[in-house]
């Protein structure tokens, strides 16, 4: 037990470099590896950015696929919002899916060919 001196005053414990080190060494290594799980939660939020507005085909438990357009996902992601969902039973307007129902999500490739206009290919530019 550690007594007061005198005014009231509490002694500093004292540790030595060692433990100073280990210390810090351990807080250095929690704070890179929550850096790198921020980095990693920002890319996949980019990449769920990227993917709004894109067709997609997600393949659900007992080998059911439906088909529709990706529009967000919630926070945790737990449910994703889809437009257009084509299911066996019909065409849905919108609705949400849950991330446990499904197996798979196949998005539509990116065209690279074509620039933000819209335009032709290289290939077509080049034999003007």
């Amino acid at each position: 037990m550690t007594e007061a001196k005198e005014g009231g005053e509490i002694p500093e414990v004292s540790r030595d470099k060692e433990e100073e080190g280990e210390i810090n060494a351990n807080s250095d290594e929690v704070s890179r590896a929550q850096n790198a799980k921020a980095e990693e939660r920002i890319k996949f939020l980019q990449f769920l950015q990227c993917m709004d507005g894109r067709k997609a085909v997600f393949t659900m438990h007992e080998n059911t696929q439906v088909r529709g357009i990706f529009r967000a996902a919630n926070f945790i992601p737990d449910e994703i919002m889809v437009n257009q969902l084509e299911t066996p039973t019909g065409v849905f307007k919108s609705a949400v899916l849950r991330m446990k129902d499904i197996i798979c999500i196949a998005f539509e490739p990116i065209d690279l060919g074509s620039g933000p206009s819209g335009g032709a290919s290289t290939s077509e530019a080049g034999s003007q």
